[in-house]
């Protein structure tokens, strides 16, 4: 028979925290606020999946709040990026796009996931999207001509 493992403080976390906001849902963006203090410890730890399944949570308790849900969003497609899981990534960015359509770095990361897939032509339309957004956000510019390089249109680049 195999030992029952307890839940890890973590998840004990992320449980409570749920149903404290099914509770009281009167106060969503406080608990957003403290789970991504959970997060951020979590992550600096090195426990990624803690990490972001503490933001997975956060953009549940934050649906009221679609700035909120899409930075958690955000926050968890770039640790999935960092993890090398670039489909999960690209699906955490769209999300953090859809809530926020004018985070121009929602839009560029999403890029830069779809280029890690090799998805260049989706990529580049990404880039162009976010310096439309922000002509200043140099990251995208460089993407873009780092995305032209790799389609071979170097003129462009």
């Amino acid at each position: 028979m195999k030992p029952v493992r307890p839940l890890g403080i973590l998840a004990f976390a992320l449980l409570f925290a749920v149903s404290i906001a099914a509770q009281s849902p009167s106060d969503p963006i406080r608990e957003a606020q403290r789970l991504t203090r959970v997060a951020q410890v979590a992550q600096q730890q090195g426990r990624l999946d803690d990490a972001i399944k503490a933001y997975q949570t956060i953009t549940v308790v934050a649906q009221s709040s679609p700035r909120i849900a899409a930075s958690a969003h955000l926050a968890a497609g770039n640790i999935f990026m960092m993890m090398g899981r670039f489909e999960e990534s690209v699906t955490a960015f769209r999300k953090a796009a859809a809530l926020d359509p004018t985070s121009a770095e929602a839009v560029n990361n999403l890029g830069e996931a779809l280029g890690e897939l090799k998805q260049y032509q989706p990529a580049l339309q990404a880039f162009q999207k976010a310096v439309a957004l922000d002509p200043k956000y140099l990251k995208a510019r460089y993407n873009m001509g780092v995305t032209y390089d790799r389609l071979g249109q170097m003129k462009y680049a």
